[in-house]
């Protein structure tokens, strides 16, 4: 495991997609705890890269390089996420694809998951417990152990 920030202060993305890089790692895992402007929204949602045919081929070359990298982040990602949401029975908000810069950029499968809502005093309040925290924490471990008894 290689962490990219050990405490609250933004490290720019590429030096997170480059620290990914250079350990070499077999797949990489962005984990957040999302916002918004409402109270309400709540869930877990986990997100893989989308290449865009408008976008210039330099943004995409990870990507073309490797082309089975964009099915291994969706299996990645569909793994992680069923195994966070049949652990923490919350809200499944879904895998989707997006053009995350870190994503984007780094060289393996990669995933970034969004493990709740902070602007949400329910989800906010369990995503502080040790327990809750050990459950999706497990519950990733679960969902990486998934896509390994596939790509290995």
């Amino acid at each position: 495991v290689v962490t990219t920030r050990t405490s609250d202060t933004f490290v720019d993305l590429t030096d997170r997609s480059r620290a990914a890089n250079a350990s070499e790692s077999d797949i990489f895992v962005s984990i957040h705890i999302n916002a918004s402007g409402s109270s309400a929204a709540q869930g877990i949602e986990t997100y893989y890269y989308q290449p865009f045919a408008e976008y210039p081929s330099r943004i995409n070359a990870a990507y073309h390089a490797n082309p089975t990298r964009l099915s291994m982040s969706d299996t990645l990602a569909n793994a992680i996420q069923s195994s966070l949401i049949n652990a923490t029975g919350a809200q499944n908000q879904g895998v989707k694809r997006r053009t995350f810069a870190v994503l984007r950029e780094t060289t393996a499968p990669a995933v970034l998951l969004e493990l709740g809502f902070l602007s949400n005093p329910q989800e906010a309040a369990r995503l502080t417990t040790s327990a809750y925290q050990e459950t999706l924490a497990n519950a990733i471990v679960a969902g990486i152990k998934r896509y390994y008894s596939v790509y290995n």
